[in-house]
């Protein structure tokens, strides 16, 4: 048994049903996910689009995002059934890991004082023409012969 794993899951569905019947296509793709171990943390339908290029067919298509643990092996299977699906036209799975080098930063308390805004820097001054012709020129230096 590999490692289980957090995931990120992007799925392309055919617009025409999921306009149709949103909860049928929804509970397809959490089926496929739950019948390889998954448990899904996450889902949310994303606007219909217009595509760039005809996928199988489809000129739009409704996006899903979609977040979820699974064991590793698990993923393959998921894209296979998604592959073989009437409903996705596409998908793609990446691994869900938090940036490095950056720490999360929990959003505050609802109860909490909203954050001041921070001052902004001065403003340089401004210069015009005549106050650069009004400005000491450098010295040139002196030439010895």
């Amino acid at each position: 048994m590999s490692k289980v794993g957090k995931y990120e899951g992007m799925f392309l569905l055919d617009s025409a049903r999921a306009t149709r019947e949103w909860d049928v296509v929804q509970a397809h793709v959490h089926d496929i996910l739950k019948k390889h171990g998954a448990q899904i943390t996450k889902s949310e339908k994303w606007s219909e689009r217009r595509l760039a290029y005809d996928i199988r067919g489809h000129k739009r298509g409704v996006y899903m995002l979609t977040y979820f643990t699974a064991p590793g092996e698990a993923i393959r299977l998921i894209n296979r059934d998604c592959e073989l699906s009437d409903v996705v036209i596409r998908n793609l799975i990446i691994v869900d890991e938090p940036k490095k080098g950056k720490a999360a930063v929990p959003p505050p308390p609802p109860d909490a004082p909203a954050a001041s805004p921070t001052p902004a820097a001065p403003a340089p001054p401004a210069t015009t023409p005549a106050a650069a012709s009004a400005a000491p020129a450098a010295e040139k230096p002196k030439q010895t012969t």
